[in-house]
């Protein structure tokens, strides 16, 4: 069958109800998993700045190597577990320091010395407590490294920002799955029409095999109660 723009169409048109049952079938199935099945993930983010020590003359250069510097003091293992003695007992026996470690990541905010601390996770209270932690601890961890250090609080932790997840994406995953069920259901039907090789009728001989159509055999039906005979064009 030769494929063209047309006969898409003509598939499309023929198999539009059944295409919107599989698109919306899809999309409440990813509504339902999203909201049901899949756990909510949470961020707490906190925002620090090095200042320049009193009465010393650095540049912004020489800063953002400092900021460097002390992002990599607090990137360890030590550092969180520091912030783990310092948090309530309920929360520091959820978590290994390794374990904490892996749920922070730091970004020095563009290119300047003030760099953000965001700590991932499913426990948006624990979150809080472990992000303002870190932010209490920082100063003192850093100061064991460089005593005329100055590490200043822009931001600490906003309990009303954690709340909010981050992932899923209700709307994004229901939209995803109504565009899956579309793709899905038009590439069945699609297939159906390839591979249906019956003859249904003479434009299917013309447009399958290219052959006229000389003539057609007419259908005969027989009515029982009145004996008649009727006939209908069959080809």
């Amino acid at each position: 069958m030769e494929i063209t723009v047309e006969k898409l169409y003509e598939i499309l048109k023929k198999n539009i109800i059944f295409i919107l049952i599989v698109a919306v079938l899809f999309s409440a199935l990813a509504f339902i998993i999203t909201n049901f099945f899949i756990t909510p993930t949470y961020q707490a983010q906190v925002i620090l700045y090095v200042d320049t020590p009193v009465n010393t003359t650095v540049t912004i250069d020489q800063l953002r190597k400092v900021t460097q510097t002390y992002i990599y003091f607090l990137d360890t293992q030590a550092f969180c577990e520091q912030v783990l003695n310092n948090v309530d007992a309920s929360i520091s026996d959820k978590y290994k320091p390794s374990q904490l470690k892996s749920m922070i990541s730091y970004l020095i905010i563009n290119n300047t010395e003030v760099f953000e601390i965001t700590i991932t996770g499913k426990e948006p209270s624990d979150l809080y407590i472990l992000a303002n932690a870190i932010t209490t601890n920082a100063p003192q961890r850093i100061s064991e490294f460089d005593k005329e250090s100055n590490v200043g609080i822009v931001e600490t932790a906003i309990q009303e920002r954690v709340n909010r997840p981050i992932s899923p994406n209700v709307r994004n995953n229901t939209i995803i799955g109504a565009l899956l069920g579309i793709i899905f259901s038009f590439g069945l039907v699609f297939l159906k029409e390839i591979f249906d090789v019956r003859i249904k009728g003479a434009d299917d001989i013309t447009a399958k095999y290219h052959l006229p159509v000389l003539g057609g055999v007419p259908l005969f039906y027989n009515d029982v109660k009145s004996g008649k005979g009727s006939t209908a064009n069959g080809r």
